[in-house]
């Protein structure tokens, strides 16, 4: 098996700590360009209007599980409605289902 052999560098590349110095390359390149104008004024942000709160129905009787098995796309449509209407899921859907249970008198 045959050994690799590594160049060591020369003095002229070793540096004590500290003493190290840019080359002149390095110093012609960052040396500052000509004063550029000032960038215009960032254009002001309009906030879009927050929306108003919606209700959100409160019970204070014991409530009960009940898992709901949805499409994809109504599963993305809700999740949308929910980060819109900053509201949670469960809040979303018991909104919806006091509008059902009202319109047809329950």
């Amino acid at each position: 098996m045959s050994k690799i052999k590594v160049a060591m560098p020369g003095a002229d590349l070793i540096m004590r700590k500290g003493t190290a110095v840019p080359s002149v390359s390095d110093v012609l390149s960052s040396a500052p360009a000509a004063p550029a104008a000032p960038p215009p004024p960032p254009a002001p942000v309009q906030a879009e209007p927050e929306p108003p709160p919606i209700p959100v129905p409160h019970r204070t009787e014991r409530t009960v599980a009940l898992t709901l098995r949805v499409s994809e796309t109504d599963f993305q449509r809700l999740k949308t409605l929910q980060a819109r209407s900053r509201l949670s899921t469960q809040a979303v859907l018991m909104i919806g289902l006091e509008h059902v249970l009202e319109k047809n008198g329950l």
